[in-house]
């Protein structure tokens, strides 16, 4: 349930089936965000003797304090946060232009920064493109031990130049083979969630200071264990690919099924997309027809 306009409790209830557009116009809204209020359960020995017991930082059993309240990101709300002013102090600019913010010697960040917003160019201008999509079913149900549906829970589409593709589904065959986590020669798949901001968004992991390069040729050829990479994949919404792609043309992006779900549906699929998905092989063809 939600509160009104007065900010109290008691207010309709959200049917949290619907996606985040639907949702986004019953919510209350302050300061050009979303507000929610969460009262949390008062434990059991609270109940049973009626009092109250206060909670380090001041928090009582009500649930009701500094914790209380969760403010939803404003790009995930689709407010914009510059022309309101968010995260901005009055003398801001001014401090820019002072140079408070322009760190400089060992911990300087403006290099770094530009050097992850800045896509790598390969050395052959040719780019050939790969998709696969990956379904990913729902389990077993451990209570009643009915067997998993037949009917997958969502589709997404992994996309990219060829060589990274057939890195992926090399590194994803050599990762299954290990017996512990602590034995992996490489660093697991990285995921990076990204919306509205294909041209300052940090995804150049290539960058010196983070994995460095490696030699993009659009091989078709299946990378061995020796000529493996890390892992980096773009997580993006469908409404948002193209714009993405033409930022950065030779990523590797993860294709959301839907846009619009908010953070906690794009790591799940993530989530479930790394525990077990399924490769679409399609039909094979016949010869001759």
């Amino acid at each position: 349930a939600f509160g009104g306009s007065g900010g109290g409790s008691g207010g309709g209830k959200l049917d949290l089936g619907q996606s985040l557009q639907v949702l986004r116009k019953l919510l209350p809204v302050q300061d050009g965000r979303i507000a929610l209020t969460i009262t949390l359960p008062a434990p059991p020995e609270a109940q049973a003797d009626g009092a109250e017991k206060k909670r380090p930082g001041g928090m009582g059993c009500s649930g009701k304090g500094n914790l209380s309240k969760l403010r939803i990101s404003t790009r995930y709300a689709d407010v914009n946060g510059d022309s309101l002013g968010f995260h901005r102090s009055s003398t801001m600019q001014a401090k820019i232009d002072a140079g408070v913010y322009q760190w400089s010697g060992q911990f300087a960040q403006a290099p770094f920064i530009e050097a992850m917003r800045t896509a790598p160019e390969p050395k052959s201008s040719e780019l050939i493109l790969d998709s696969k999509e990956l379904f990913v079913f729902p389990e077993r149900n451990q209570t009643s031990g009915q067997p998993p549906g037949k009917e997958p829970l969502f589709r997404a589409t992994l996309r990219g130049p060829v060589e990274l593709i057939a890195n992926w589904e090399a590194t994803c065959e050599q990762l299954g083979r290990l017996q512990s986590a602590q034995s992996s020669p490489l660093p697991f798949p990285v995921f990076i969630p990204t919306r509205g901001r294909a041209h300052r968004a940090n995804l150049n992991w290539e960058a010196d200071h983070v994995y460095g390069s490696y030699q993009h040729d659009d091989s078709s050829a299946k990378p061995g264990a020796g000529s493996l990479f890390p892992v980096v994949c773009i997580v993006v919404e469908p409404d948002e690919e193209e714009d993405y792609r033409d930022a950065w043309p030779f990523a590797l992006t993860l294709v959301l099924p839907e846009s619009g779900r908010g953070p906690g549906f794009v790591r799940w699929v993530v989530q479930r997309v790394c525990s077990r998905s399924y490769l679409w092989l399609g039909k094979p063809k016949v010869p001759g027809a």
